[in-house]
């Protein structure tokens, strides 16, 4: 079903990761291995906070600095330092009605969070793209990305920001905004896919693959997805749904390499979360 997604983001790293992956500019310089991101449709992106890559790093810095002088601050390692918001348009909304729709968020947004927190707001209409689901085509949902610190009462409070009570007061405020305006709705109460993104591409054109194409599929999988071992799993079930027991064989070895991979270690390990995330 449509709703906020919450993101908790701990180290600045990986915040300016973030900031940059959105921004426009730095967009445009960088190869992604997303396919779904079409450089030809990158100006239509929406920069709402008008901000730059570098001014939105400095503004984090700055408001960041600014809390932890304060008394009291909130300095554990294990805080959360800024939140991502990703906010989907309405399903069947044309491109004007979501740039609207997005101007309306941010603005509830600002009123909410206050300005000083706001770090970026971007929306995305270069990534829209087709997609089978359950042999159903679709097509995906113009969306915003939308960067706040979680300040609460003058310290930075990730528990209090993203509590259960507040999550479900924005999604509502947000699913107002759309019926009053726009005669939409946010939250559809539909049952969520149980399938995430990544694995809905990597079936969309399922019939028309070879060999070669699955392959080459599980080998971006493994540099690249968060969602490593479901994700070949499920190009693993399809195989084996249409009888293909070589490819289902393959996946059955990749999985067994990553778990080795990908054990735990048994002394914690900084991650160098800036390379993983410029996907």
């Amino acid at each position: 079903m449509a709703s906020i997604n919450f993101m908790k983001i701990k180290d600045a790293s990986t915040v300016k990761a973030m900031l940059r992956h959105c921004d426009s500019e730095e967009r445009l310089k960088h190869e992604h291995s997303n396919q779904d991101i079409d450089k030809t449709r990158t100006n239509e992106n929406i920069n709402y906070a008008r901000l730059t890559y570098k001014q939105s790093c400095e503004r984090y810095d700055k408001r960041i600095k600014f809390l932890d002088e304060q008394p009291g601050a909130n300095k554990r390692s294990d805080r959360v330092s800024c939140f991502g918001l990703t906010i989907p348009s309405c399903e069947n909304m044309t491109q004007d009605e979501a740039k609207r729709f997005f101007t309306d968020v941010c603005r509830e947004f600002q009123s909410e969070f206050g300005g000083r927190n706001i770090v970026a707001a971007v929306a995305h209409f270069d990534e829209v793209h087709s997609y089978v689901d359950n042999g159903e085509l679709k097509e995906s949902r113009a969306h915003l990305h939308f960067y706040v610190i979680p300040e609460i009462d003058g310290k930075l409070n990730g528990k209090q920001f993203s509590s259960k009570k507040r999550m479900i007061e924005l999604n509502q405020k947000i699913d107002a905004i759309a019926k009053e305006k726009y005669n939409k709705r946010f939250l559809t109460h539909e049952k969520p896919r149980k399938r995430s993104v990544e694995e809905l591409k990597a079936l969309s054109e399922a019939e028309l693959r070879t060999k070669e194409d699955i392959i080459k599929d599980v080998e971006i999988i493994i540099k690249e997805n968060n969602h490593l071992k479901k994700s070949i799993s499920t190009i693993k079930d399809y195989c084996e749904k249409h009888n293909n027991k070589e490819l289902s064989e393959y996946c059955s070895r990749v999985l067994d390499y990553t778990n080795k991979q990908y054990e735990k270690p048994k002394t914690k390990q900084k991650t160098h979360v800036v390379d993983e995330y410029e996907r």
